[in-house]
């Protein structure tokens, strides 16, 4: 019996220490709209930079931290850190000082350069992130990076278009000249036709 009640007062302590997180940070759930305190702040923008990848260990993100030095930003926010994210359409990986937010839900983190700020990716799950995190330690969470990557193949993969053309023959009467180029689907349409027309009715 002692048993059962620790585990569902921790499953009740678990649910308020969630409930209590979202009401400090303005953080907004599916299930829960509650905002009562947003952040943005104006000056993560100048220090926004697209990258190739993001760091995915301690010592990684230690070396890119120092390397970007958010202190020497000036800035009137409440905190400046780095940050290593998505983007809001999963398609670039960020770097950017931005104040640290609280990551509610095992979703991703992601920049959103309309409101300024870090937030919860509401559209990416997270297998391996925990219930609650800080939005600095996203590195921990190599998983959501995996997203950016998917799209870039898929952006790489995918087929460019292609105008074919054809050359006409430099003896032709339409032609005077040798280098004119019409797209094949034109040619059929509108040439090809005319040509015939050309040979019944000239004496060549």
């Amino acid at each position: 019996m002692y048993v059962i009640e620790k585990i569902f007062m921790k499953h009740i302590f678990e649910k308020y220490v969630v409930l209590y997180i979202i009401v400090l940070t303005g953080v907004q759930l599916p299930c829960a709209r509650v905002l009562a305190w947003a952040e943005g702040c104006n000056d993560s923008t100048a220090t926004v930079e697209v990258v190739s990848h993001c760091p995915t260990t301690f010592e990684e993100q230690v070396e890119a931290a120092v390397r970007k030095s958010c202190s020497k930003y000036s800035h009137k926010c409440s905190s400046f850190v780095y940050h290593c994210v998505i983007n809001v359409w999963e398609n670039e990986t960020l770097e950017v000082c931005a104040p640290r937010k609280i990551i509610v839900g095992k979703v991703c983190a992601e920049f959103n350069d309309g409101g300024k700020s870090i937030q919860r990716h509401i559209r990416r799950k997270c297998k391996t992130c925990p219930k609650v995190y800080p939005s600095n330690e996203s590195y921990k969470y190599e998983e959501c990076y995996s997203y950016v990557k998917r799209h870039v193949q898929r952006s790489q993969n995918s087929t460019p278009f292609q105008k074919t053309t054809i050359q006409l023959d430099t003896a032709s009467p339409l032609s005077s000249n040798s280098n004119l180029l019409i797209p094949r689907g034109l040619a059929k349409v509108l040439i090809l036709p005319s040509l015939a027309y050309l040979r019944k009715n000239t004496l060549f």
